[in-house]
């Protein structure tokens, strides 16, 4: 992993500027402080962001969505716009360097920059405080982790922003599915975040019922989380489901654009870059799938009056409501109310019953 990032041209009036120094170093993680109420009420309570209304800086997210769906090229539109400090379609950026951890290698990375850079205009990228990776970095493996940290620990400048693309090659040992190796991964990312000061984004897949794959603790422990969906060629909307401390924005949508990088042998070389789009919604894109979609549909149809998730859980249970691809359990149930609340699903009122939980379904009027 020596080749993590690659040097930079132009910059401090030396010919190979690099952010990298010789001397390496590990930090020591040390963050455990009690704030009393004078200290604790003179923190500033506004968001953060590193990108306005969407990512607050200083948190550990996941972007999600299916194979196709355009997700490294919303990634990457963050990370160039977060290293440039060019405002993300129309929204403020917080500039700074940005590492790209890229699981399938930087090959094809390196093309979808140089086509976000010319369509951006840039012309000349070497000043752009980018990295990304020459392979992945399996977190769970110790020796991968440690590799990956050294090069981190020699950057002279503030990072704000660290990519994993995509989870399950970031990974390693251990099982997704499983909530103590999920638990184990999250903790490592989140020692990044604390020792860098930094945000740490996550890119991972759905599965087979279109919610966002492995253990429910990825979901429930993380800040913020983005669903990326792709129902048309060349198109994509961005839905967020969770922001942990902000109202979550709504729904935005993308086209992709070609643009051209040259040719070899005759034949054109071409990558793709976002463009927004007018916001077209969709019955069918909207309604909540998988468990989510069960958990709304049996709310639709069974809480006409204020029932708590304790009741809703026995009942949903009860009822045998899930399909045969999907087992429900007490657990997933409420990882499933937790995120339509989170998400302000329309048609859904969450309230208390009696100091308990509490949802019921409104009309649509």
């Amino acid at each position: 992993m020596t080749d993590i990032l690659k040097a930079q041209n132009g910059r401090n009036n030396q010919s190979n500027f690099s952010p990298l120094h010789i001397a390496g170093g590990t930090k020591k993680r040390n963050h455990f402080k009690l704030q009393f109420m004078p200290e604790l009420l003179s923190l500033n309570i506004e968001p953060n962001w590193l990108i306005e209304n969407f990512i607050e800086r200083d948190t550990t997210g996941v972007l999600y969505g299916q194979s196709g769906s355009y997700k490294t090229f919303l990634a990457l539109d963050w990370c160039l716009s977060v290293a440039t400090g060019k405002s993300w379609h129309g929204l403020d950026v917080n500039q700074g360097l940005v590492v790209y951890v890229a699981g399938e290698g930087n090959h094809g990375v390196q093309k979808r920059v140089k086509a976000w850079l010319k369509h951006h205009g840039y012309n000349d990228g070497s000043e752009v405080p980018f990295a990304a990776s020459n392979q992945r970095v399996a977190v769970l493996n110790t020796e991968e982790l440690s590799v990956f940290r050294h090069q981190l620990d020699q950057i002279q400048e503030p990072i704000k922003l660290v990519v994993f693309d995509t989870l399950r090659k970031c990974f390693g040992r251990g099982d997704e599915n499983h909530s103590k190796d999920m638990g184990e991964f999250l903790d490592y990312i989140e020692n990044i975040r604390y020792d860098y000061n930094t945000t740490c984004l996550v890119v991972h897949h759905t599965n087979k019922s279109k919610v966002i794959r492995g253990s429910n603790a990825l979901e429930s422990d993380v800040d913020f989380v983005y669903k990326l969906e792709s129902k048309q060629k060349l198109s994509c909307v961005l839905h967020a489901e969770k922001l942990k401390d902000s109202d979550a924005p709504l729904p935005k949508q993308f086209d992709l654009n070609n643009v051209y990088l040259g040719s070899q042998k005759g034949k054109p070389i071409n990558s793709l870059v976002l463009e927004p789009a007018d916001y077209n919604q969709e019955p069918e894109t909207c309604k909540p799938q998988g468990i989510r979609g069960i958990v709304f549909d049996y709310i639709l149809a069974n809480c006409t009056a204020p029932m708590t998730w304790t009741d809703l859980i026995s009942g949903l249970l009860d009822s045998n409501s899930g399909s045969d691809d999907e087992q429900l359990t007490k657990t997933n149930i409420r990882t499933a109310l937790n995120g339509l609340k989170d998400n302000r699903t329309p048609l859904l009122d969450f309230a208390k019953l009696n100091g308990q939980n509490a949802v019921r379904a409104v009309s649509e009027g």
